[in-house]
């Protein structure tokens, strides 16, 4: 990653509790960091925020749970199951966009109507990965009750699992854990991932693999692609892969922070979909791709020098009052269950 000698000591020596926000000429300028130092009263606001989020998701549990309960033996295949699967995925993105403060925008939203039929086979999406927050920005962009959209499925590392409800939540909706500590096991799950999206599903994956730990962020600063997204792109039948880049994501979430930072700006790019020649060799493909994320970068940003006002200011806001009554529609079967109670005992 090519990061400067001197922003690597301004990183080091910046305040607790603090993130940089890196500016970058994408036309190959030099790089320059300025600190965003978060106040008292963002920090007291994070934690608001957390304990909301905390409680939205524990009340919501039993919504999830039950919903996923009712289809978890139809097939791979089941429309219901996957719109149900879906709805969750998407769901969860949003509660947690809205919970957190952070402000979300979209980029060529238009790509996701480009995807197969919900009936087809499904495509891997390969996203840039900057923080933990990416999956549920990108999640919160897809459409939460739709016949058409190709469904959203998820891979996550293995020690999430370990997370009570969270972890049986994930098994319920088919989310795909990856053990990359044990190389022989990822490799077999790498095959689990293939047959969920061939079951017709969005599944995504970065090809860095793990965070950055820099907000700067530019065409040369994509950390080394991993091989085996790619092996799994010319493995699937639909042999495509949906670009997502995110812009942001990093300084709205640094690592070591405990909660999204209220106020942030993040950005989410799709591409086109790309369709592969499977003859080619996987370095080949992979370099082509990393080819390929880098005009992403330089598009996302229409040429400017990079800062998350200038791509968020790009693309299109997700209205706050969206990704709340989202939120609030997972909450339908806790209240209409509610109300049948209600309305057997008034009996």
């Amino acid at each position: 990653m090519a990061t400067s000698a001197s922003s690597k000591r301004k990183g080091s020596s910046s305040d607790e509790g603090s993130s940089e926000e890196g500016c970058h000429e994408p036309s190959g300028g030099r790089t320059t960091n300025k600190i965003l130092h978060i106040t008292l009263y963002q920090k007291v606001e994070q934690l608001v925020r957390a304990v909301v989020l905390l409680v939205l998701l524990i009340t919501s549990a039993p919504c999830f749970l039950a919903l996923l309960a009712l289809v978890y033996f139809l097939p791979e295949k089941s429309h219901l199951k996957k719109q149900v699967r879906t709805y969750c995925c998407v769901g969860v993105g949003r509660m947690f966009m809205a919970a957190s403060g952070v402000q979300l925008s979209v980029q060529n939203r238009e790509a996701l109507s480009k995807l197969p039929a919900m009936d087809e086979n499904g495509v891997l999406m390969l996203f840039t990965h900057g923080s933990n927050l990416d999956g549920f920005a990108i999640s919160a962009c897809f459409d939460i009750l739709s016949k058409e959209q190709l469904p959203l499925g998820v891979v996550a590392k293995k020690s999430l699992f370990k997370i009570p409800i969270l972890g049986t939540l994930f098994r319920l909706t088919g989310v795909v854990a990856i053990d990359r500590a044990k190389h022989s096991q990822a490799i077999s799950q790498l095959d689990s991932a293939v047959s969920h999206i061939d079951s017709g599903y969005v599944v995504g994956v970065s090809p860095e693999g793990t965070r950055r730990r820099t907000p700067s962020w530019g065409p040369d600063q994509l950390k080394p692609f991993k091989k085996g997204p790619f092996h799994m792109v010319r493995q699937i039948k639909s042999k495509t892969f949906l670009p997502a880049t995110l812009f942001g994501a990093n300084a709205a979430w640094p690592p070591g922070s405990l909660f999204p930072i209220p106020g942030a700006k993040v950005t989410v790019r799709f591409g086109d979909p790309v369709k592969v020649d499977a003859t080619k060799d996987v370095t080949e493909i992979q370099a082509e791709t990393r080819e390929l994320f880098k005009k992403e970068i330089v598009a996302g940003m229409a040429g400017k020098p990079y800062s998350q006002d200038t791509a968020f200011s790009l693309g299109t806001p997700v209205p706050r009052s969206s990704l709340w009554s989202s939120t609030l529609l997972l909450f339908l079967p806790l209240v209409a269950a509610i109300m049948s109670k209600l309305a057997l005992h008034r009996t």
